[in-house]
């Protein structure tokens, strides 16, 4: 009995820190090929065996009913590998019940931005076209803003403008070794939440709050998108 206590702490311990490598592991390349084999080569296969031994932890309980201490210390060793399950089957939920999407992308404009010495910054724009149950296609536009650090591409450390609006704005202009972007109608979200902290700054304002004219006196330039192509 003392043996298979022993093989259960061993067995919570795993669980417990295998979900944590996992999450402070981010992917550092976000295209379709470089995304596909972490996914495949890193992320499933470790959650799903954290998985696995955390149900093992759960079976292997009954060797503990007299010791609370242990059976409680055990349930958060699996804490971890159960909000990646949650996760998981949640992400599926979701995927499921979204409307068929068309491998559709257009590129658009691309802006590329020296911010300092050290780092050059592109908004790369382009709009995807979803279809919905109706069969109606839906366009959205997306423009990401991608780091590269000391020319070292550094996807991860960026974000995401996207709008389905057809009037969005977004000014933007470099000072003092910084980036900055005034966002008018897009939703901007980071990619990581473990990012580098970069020199941008991204401000969003009411649409009825903007002067564009203003702006322009402050050298801001708007972020112009190709009508042909979109």
């Amino acid at each position: 009995m003392h043996k298979k206590k022993i093989i259960t702490y061993i067995l919570g311990v795993f669980a417990f820190i295998i979900p944590l490598i996992v999450f402070f592991s981010p992917p550092t390349d976000y295209d379709g090929g470089p995304m596909l084999a972490y996914n495949l080569g890193f992320f499933y296969p470790l959650i799903f065996l954290s998985i696995l031994l955390s149900i093992i932890v759960v079976f292997r309980l009954r060797y503990f009913k007299k010791n609370n201490t242990a059976k409680t210390l055990l349930i958060l060793s699996i804490l971890p590998s159960s909000y990646f399950l949650l996760l998981i089957i949640v992400k599926s939920i979701l995927i499921a019940n979204e409307p068929e999407i068309l491998d559709l992308e257009i590129p658009n404009n691309t802006i590329s931005l020296n911010v300092n010495d050290s780092l050059e910054i592109k908004l790369h724009g382009y709009t995807k076209r979803t279809l919905n149950d109706n069969e109606e296609v839906i366009s959205v536009k997306i423009i990401n803003l991608v780091p590269y650090i000391n020319d070292t591409y550094s996807f991860k450390d960026g974000g995401k403008f996207t709008v389905r609006t057809q009037e969005p704005e977004i000014f933007y202009k470099i000072e003092n070794d910084t980036l900055k972007i005034i966002n008018e109608g897009y939703e901007f979200n980071y990619f990581n939440k473990t990012r580098i902290p970069l020199p941008y700054k991204v401000e969003n304002i009411e649409s009825d709050l903007i002067n564009k004219e203003q702006l322009k006196k402050l050298n801001f330039k708007n972020f112009i998108w190709d009508e042909y192509y979109h």
